[in-house]
């Protein structure tokens, strides 16, 4: 249905979408621990977008099929069902690609994407990689598109600094500091 992204591409993706180096890359002596990362998630915020889908579904299986034998003769069948989900994504490109993850637009039928500023964009799946749940969406351009830098993956070490930003249940800028606790983990996902 839609192209399957490269997996070396898409681990790619994993590793430098989802971590904002906070500190550098200064061996540890050299380093300021960071009291503040204020400046940094201003900077990145307008590249974080929601997602939200809507997804038709026909002919579930419902409660109201669980008692159909005890219905009225002459109601009508089940109506088709709407399933929404959300989810967060990255603009990577002042083209209008974002990066999101497959489950949140695997089967939708309608996908918009909910910028920092609050406008709401249709966007289209452009490519996909279940194995990985990495997803590919394009939007029209906006003036001005904030975008996420790609960074070096193998530059960064375990237990560097790294912020999550997010939009988790549709909470925009959702904000999350820790450290970077593995790298090239083997998830299993190229074997099936």
């Amino acid at each position: 249905m839609f192209p399957v992204l490269n997996k070396r591409l898409c681990a790619g993706l994993i590793a430098a979408i989802l971590i904002f180096p906070a500190g550098g890359l200064a061996p540890l002596a050299a380093q300021e621990i960071p009291h503040d990362f204020t400046a940094i998630v201003l900077e990145k915020i307008p590249a974080v977008v929601a997602i939200t889908t809507k997804q038709i579904i026909q002919g579930q299986t419902t409660l109201d099929d669980f008692f159909s034998p005890f219905r009225s003769p002459g109601l009508e069948p089940a109506q088709p069902q709407v399933r929404e989900a959300l989810g967060s994504g990255f603009v990577i490109s002042p083209e209008g690609y974002i990066v999101t993850n497959n489950h949140v637009v695997a089967d939708a039928n309608e996908i918009h994407v909910v910028f920092s500023d609050k406008q709401i964009s249709p966007a289209r799946l452009v490519g996909r990689d279940p194995a990985t749940d990495i997803a590919v969406l394009k939007v029209d351009p906006r003036p001005n598109m904030t975008t996420t830098a790609w960074g070096d993956s193998d530059a960064v070490q375990p237990g560097a600094w790294t912020i999550a930003i997010g939009s988790p249940f549709g909470l925009g800028g959702t904000v999350t500091v820790g450290v970077l606790s593995a790298r090239s983990r083997d998830i299993q996902a190229w074997t099936l």
